[in-house]
């Protein structure tokens, strides 16, 4: 049975994500911050799975888990490195601290994660999925921090996957507006009239082009790819 490990899926995409990995046969780890919200994914996955609790702005609780990820050698087939923090503000209003916390979540602890599991990844011949955004293609106003971190995000997926070619795949998706708490405060029928298929994207619509880049059987020439999967919102 093949392993995945899924950050940041205790909703969302992530919860998603874990639900179609599972239904293909993967045992599933999942990631979060909140046990209660991991469980409930848990229970409905149709595989097994075990639930990881890390915080992972706690850089040294992220350590002492990833060290003991690697000592356990968990055959690890598939990284999807989904976890991330959001806010609202224009460049001008985000403060250092603000633009430091998602730094420190968005990009710095997925490179730890990368990192650190890197071996586990080579040992299967494996391969590691980024979740960026379309903002990284296409800034919009006051998404300052979350659009600096994501285009960082591009970046690091290009260099891994040059840097880890052959051994290991690494590829980027890049979310449109889905369905996630993150747009909870938006007005769904604005959000769907900006976009050009005319509605907002769903945790599946991003679940799929994850699971298609991880497929060997579909994607076993890909690498170093930036997949956005947007509803076209991108080009506007």
């Amino acid at each position: 049975m093949k392993n995945v490990l899924i950050t940041g899926s205790s909703s969302g995409i992530g919860a998603e994500t874990a639900r179609l990995f599972s239904e293909n046969g993967y045992y599933v780890h999942l990631h979060g911050r909140d046990s209660a919200r991991l469980e409930m994914v848990a229970h409905k996955l149709s595989g097994p799975s075990t639930i990881h609790k890390v915080d992972l702005a706690d850089s040294k609780a992220l350590s002492f888990w990833l060290d003991r990820l690697v000592e356990d050698e968990i055959p690890l087939d598939c990284i999807v490195n989904n976890a991330g923090v959001f806010s609202r503000a224009s460049f001008l209003d985000t403060t250092g601290e603000e633009l430091r916390r998602q730094f420190e979540v968005n990009v710095f602890a997925l490179a730890d994660i990368s990192r650190s599991l890197y071996p586990l990844l080579k040992k299967q011949k494996g391969n590691l999925i980024n979740v960026g955004s379309t903002v990284s293609l296409r800034p919009i106003p006051m998404t300052s921090a979350y659009t600096a971190t994501k285009a960082a995000l591009v970046s690091l997926t290009e260099i891994q996957a040059l840097e880890w070619a052959p051994d290991v795949r690494v590829n980027c998706v890049c979310p449109g507006i889905v369905d996630t708490p993150i747009h909870q405060t938006d007005t769904p029928e604005d959000m769907n009239d900006l976009q050009p298929m005319k509605r907002i994207g769903t945790p599946l619509d991003i679940a799929k082009a994850i699971w298609f880049l991880a497929d060997e059987s579909s994607s076993s020439w890909t690498t170093g790819s930036v997949l956005p999967v947007s509803g076209g919102i991108h080009l506007v």
